[in-house]
């Protein structure tokens, strides 16, 4: 059985490739007869799910697979949850490949071990090399946490702590990278590149001379192609670059350029009526536009949404009193497309002269940014 999850691994737009057989038998021990194994993984850009009966204490899963994977084993111990329900009580991650894979585990899913798995043992591998500076930021957390509220509030304590973590940061950072170069041929060396240092935390200066230390087995896949046309997307909106043109409609049918904005600051701001984040940011976009709107700044909002109604309905919940365009096409816009936008919300502010001069810039930042620029 296999159905769509919105759970555990992260959405990625994957080029089609060839699909290979994946078998995977897990062994248990102390199991009941009626226990059942999900597994959560990725297939072609879709979150997928797959499940399997105990049958003489053996778990199997047969499928196709386009390359490698991040997935989760979720064990509902008497086979009467959900994957969502079971994974909050006993899951394992692992990376799994077009290959034979083992595994065993006894009681509970989350010690299992795994056999017959290169990736899986660069997995384990990985995790030896980030697992010391792991442990030092959760007892730093945890060190906070544990403060009186007093102590919490104090800006010496807070800038001690602020230190502290951020040098602990670096240093898993540099071991990262040492990784990156000890395992060039690894697909998990090509998957935490993107998950580390990618999406919106992607600096080219740092990202693309790592990418390109890979082999180029790992960048033909459909993952290295997609992080490919992301370090591209990224040049074409790098800070100091010409803003990407594009033409899209506004709720009313109406085509509207980003360019018939030349001559304002316009923040180019990427959301949408379901996300959470973004409708939380939206109030500092309204202060902003508000305060600088009749000094030659405006706001050109482009929505991820899928449907009109929402998208229009948010609008005016939000009184967000500006320009709007969408595809109503999700990631697939193909303005979403072009600014490599792969979650939201996401800004960006462009000159007077079209030239993108901030990204991402949130509440009291957007607002600081614009005085610079505008004066209070």
């Amino acid at each position: 059985m296999k159905k769509k999850i919105f759970l555990i691994i992260a959405l990625l737009p994957y080029v089609l490739l060839a699909q290979n057989n994946f078998n995977l038998s897990i062994q248990s021990k102390n199991v009941s007869a009626k226990a059942k194994m999900y597994l959560a993984y990725q297939e072609n850009g879709a979150q997928q799910i797959a499940s399997s009966k105990i049958e003489k204490d053996i778990f199997k899963f047969d499928l196709k697979l386009i390359e490698p994977s991040f997935a989760v084993l979720i064990l509902d111990a008497q086979g009467n949850l959900s994957a969502e329900e079971a994974f909050k009580k006993d899951a394992f991650r692992l990376f799994i490949e077009p290959s034979k894979m083992d595994a065993f585990f006894k009681d509970s899913v989350k010690f299992a071990t795994v056999s017959n798995s290169i990736i899986q043992n660069e997995y384990i591998q990985f995790n030896n090399y980030t697992l010391p500076f792991d442990k030092q930021l959760y007892a730093l957390e945890q060190e906070f946490t544990k403060l009186p509220q007093d102590k919490k509030a104090d800006t010496a304590v807070n800038n001690s702590l602020k230190t502290r973590f951020l040098d602990i940061s670096q240093q898993r950072k540099t071991l990262i990278k040492q990784f990156f170069n000890d395992y060039p041929n690894s697909y998990i060396s090509l998957f935490m590149l993107n998950s580390e240092f990618g999406g919106d935390k992607m600096d080219l200066t740092i990202f693309e001379p790592l990418f390109n230390n890979l082999s180029k087995k790992v960048k033909n896949t459909g993952l290295g192609k997609y992080i490919n046309e992301q370090i591209n997307a990224n040049k074409y909106t790098s800070i100091g670059s010409i803003a990407p043109d594009f033409t899209q409609q506004t709720p009313e049918g109406k085509e509207i350029k980003l360019s018939d904005f030349r001559g304002k600051y316009i923040l180019l701001d990427f959301w949408a009526s379901w996300c959470g984040p973004c409708r939380q940011e939206n109030p500092a976009v309204v202060s902003a536009f508000q305060k600088f709107k009749n000094k030659n700044f405006t706001v050109l909002g482009v929505s991820l949404d899928k449907a009109k109604a929402p998208w229009v309905k948010a609008i005016a919940d939000d009184g967000l009193a500006w320009a709007h365009v969408s595809s109503l096409n999700y990631f697939y816009g193909k303005e979403v497309v072009l600014y490599g936008i792969k979650s939201i919300p996401q800004n960006f502010l462009i000159s007077p002269d079209g030239k993108i001069i901030a990204k991402n810039l949130r509440g009291d930042e957007l607002k600081s940014k614009l005085e610079e620029i505008l004066g209070k």
